[in-house]
């Protein structure tokens, strides 16, 4: 054997003993969960959260007097709702398809059925497209579905926590991640649908949920179930949610807003009284601005990866 063959057998050789000993480093996973959170977002979380708290107990003084009854103004909140919703599930899944972390296919999955839950709500809100709501749904049903919009959405984020939790590092396949986003879609309209069908109550089963007096806005055992759930996942979220993941931020900047919302909704008169008015705008602002932030943070994710 000659120098020059020994020197590239010896190399070689080397080469294959360093790429054994050499341990397999995983990468971590790039997506809006693990994007780190700055100075510049812990302060603007807590300025938003200081702001909707203050206006939520300046409010509640005069949250039970009766405002203009205005259904258009009713229909525009509940349609720039829907849009918000879908555009945040939209991206979402967007980055569970990129990344495969299987929570954010949860979290995807409940914006997307805000966004649907909404759409028969809004169908049979009283006085929009007719003057008791379509489908003859009746005086209850836009009652039930703000009851099953907001349940469904600390149920969803609920769960959304305990799958972060678990599986954080987790990275599904691509085959599996696709297949996942093809039966969460339809399984969401499909209990949709079913909720939809117990909200028209056809067969006149649910109970009266509108006391003698209000407020409150229901009987006390509604009241205390959605508020209940809501306070629920508020505790969980602010408890067990990562501080330095930019979406954790932004999300528990959600769930707060959420739950000024449904406090100042559930202990008020009811529909287009000044505390449904103020929830509403506080609603439909705070979800505009994550929504906006979070498309920042995906955008600035993107650019970073492309130049990697």
């Amino acid at each position: 054997m000659s120098m020059s063959q020994l020197e590239t057998h010896t190399s070689s050789k080397n080469t294959k003993n360093t790429s054994k000993k050499t341990p397999n480093i995983p990468q971590e996973i790039q997506s809006l969960t693990s994007t780190k959170t700055t100075l510049l977002h812990r302060r603007a979380a807590l300025v938003m959260s200081i702001l909707l708290m203050l206006i939520g107990l300046l409010t509640y003084q005069f949250a039970a007097k009766e405002g203009p009854s205005q259904p258009a103004i009713a229909a525009a909140f509940i349609i720039l709702t829907i849009f918000a919703a879908l555009l945040t599930a939209n991206l979402l899944f967007g980055q569970f398809l990129s990344a495969r972390v299987p929570s954010l296919a949860v979290l995807g999955g409940v914006y997307f059925y805000v966004s649907l839950i909404n759409i028969p709500y809004l169908l049979t809100l009283p006085k929009v497209f007719a003057e008791t709501g379509l489908f003859n749904a009746g005086l209850y049903a836009p009652s039930w579905f703000w009851i099953f919009w907001q349940v469904g959405y600390s149920c969803g984020i609920v769960l959304y926590v305990i799958v972060d939790k678990r599986y954080s590092t987790q990275q599904l396949s691509r085959n599996i991640a696709r297949r996942s986003y093809l039966i969460i879609l339809p399984s969401i309209l499909f209990l949709t649908l079913i909720l939809s069908f117990i909200a028209f109550d056809p067969y006149h089963i649910l109970p009266p949920i509108f006391p003698a007096s209000s407020p409150p806005a229901f009987i006390p055992g509604i009241t205390l179930f959605v508020f209940g759930v809501n306070a629920l996942m508020c505790i969980i979220a602010f408890f067990l949610l990562h501080n330095h993941s930019v979406l954790h931020l932004w999300l528990r900047l959600s769930i707060l807003a959420s739950f000024i919302n449904v406090s100042l909704s559930l202990f008020t008169t009811g529909r287009y009284s000044v505390g449904w008015y103020v929830s509403r705008v506080n609603g439909l602002m705070t979800a505009i601005f994550v929504l906006y932030a979070l498309l920042h943070e995906a955008n600035k994710l993107y650019i970073r990866l492309a130049l990697q």
